[in-house]
């Protein structure tokens, strides 16, 4: 699919959800989404709870615009291109 088209699919948001528990480098993790899926929106929410041992484990979440939300889509199909080519 050309990039046009996928950009141009009326996406008006997308969401990127992680779970990560207190083990985690939170900062890492989070520069790693923005790193990998090449964005500029760098917004986290972040909420807290604890897991049945009672450990912390933190909801992650990220939502990027319009035209973000395209390239977001973009590199996720480029991503999927690469490993399954290569399958």
């Amino acid at each position: 699919m050309n990039n046009k088209a996928i950009v141009d699919l009326g996406i008006e948001r997308a969401t990127i959800s992680v779970v990560l528990h207190a083990t985690e480098d939170y900062e890492k993790v989070k520069s790693n989404i923005i790193k990998v899926f090449n964005l500029t929106s760098n917004k986290f929410e972040e909420s807290y709870t604890m897991g049945h041992w009672g450990n912390e484990i933190c909801l992650l979440n990220l939502s990027v615009d319009h035209i973000e939300a395209g390239q977001l889509i973009r590199r996720i199909y480029e991503m999927l291109d690469q490993v399954l080519g290569s399958a």
